[in-house]
């Protein structure tokens, strides 16, 4: 009897934590990034259970509560750093929208000048404000770096600044019900821990039968 519900244990808690990694997998993928170093993070996490799938399927023999204890205290660092499943803070970031934002900001700094002119405006700050020669003097050199740059190219480039802001905008549309996902996934990070818990405690009645 020990056995059998040992097993079951064991067998409810490995689906458990793996259909809460299964899922978890999912939703950051959908809503956050396809491919990165969290969904590996995520993917491997789903993997250290795979050998006890395998233990209780017969295909691999393991010491199974040795294992177990290692995976419930993998489980727990992960937890305590917040790092197991969907990492927390992660309903906070938009990398698709902070990428598109990121090209537009370079291309106002590079082809526009706004670098340059961001640092002259600082000198200008910095001034003292009796010092009218001084301040003119970077006046006419920002109005300079105005001047270096062709109706061309200033019309290219606001061109293609834009572009990427509107689909910075377009990328964030449904950003609330995003966000909504991925903090629900957050909290189900819990549910994770209690499945290595409930895994733990099936190795354990199995072992005590085996004893």
């Amino acid at each position: 009897m020990d056995k059998a519900m040992g097993r079951m244990v064991l067998v409810g808690g490995t689906a458990l934590y793996v259909a809460m990694g299964v899922l978890a997998l999912m939703t950051y993928m959908w809503n956050v990034e396809f491919f990165s170093f969290v969904t590996l993070g995520i993917a491997l996490q789903i993997a250290v259970a795979l050998p006890v799938v395998a233990a209780l399927l017969g295909r691999m023999k393991i010491p199974t509560v040795s294992y177990v204890k290692w995976l419930l205290a993998l489980t727990v660092a992960l937890s305590v750093s917040g790092a197991l499943g969907v990492p927390s803070g992660s309903s906070r970031t938009f990398p698709a929208v902070d990428s598109l934002k990121a090209k537009a900001e370079a291309i106002e700094a590079d082809d526009l000048g706004g670098r340059e002119k961001l640092e002259l405006a600082i000198e200008l700050a910095e001034l003292n404000s009796d010092d009218e020669d001084g301040q003119q003097v970077i006046k006419d050199k920002i109005a300079k770096v105005d001047d270096s740059i062709s109706k061309e190219d200033r019309k290219e480039a606001k061109r293609e600044i834009a572009v990427l802001r509107a689909k910075a905008r377009l990328a964030a549309v449904g950003g609330e019900a995003r966000q909504m996902a991925i903090f629900s996934a957050e909290k189900r990070s819990g549910v994770m821990l209690l499945a290595a818990f409930i895994m733990f405690a099936g190795a354990w009645m199995l072992s005590r039968h085996d004893d």
